[in-house]
């Protein structure tokens, strides 16, 4: 995955191969409480999730990437997604 002038793609360009613009959104969720017992821990990760589909002007791949308590999405889940993405349009 790379960030190139604010647009994410599929393969860094630097790399080799073609690099595919991907349209999505990331999202960062607070973890609420777990235990019921009305406090929320100041310590636990959020949950991370990423939606998006590729290439972003003819889409053929749509994906959505949930991980729970591992931090920011844009971190966490937009990676993972991008590497499924890259390999579903053969990157």
């Amino acid at each position: 995955m790379a960030c190139e002038d604010g647009k994410y793609n599929t393969t860094p360009k630097n790399k080799g191969g073609n690099s595919i613009p991907v349209a999505g959104k990331t999202g960062t969720a607070e973890v609420g409480d777990k235990n019921g017992d009305g406090v929320i821990d100041p310590k636990e990760k959020p949950h991370s999730w990423f939606i998006g589909f590729a290439p972003a002007d003819n889409p053929k791949v749509a994906i959505a990437v949930v991980v729970e308590n591992q931090g920011f999405g844009s971190l966490t889940a937009a990676p993972i997604a991008m590497d499924i993405m890259a390999a579903a349009l053969n990157q």
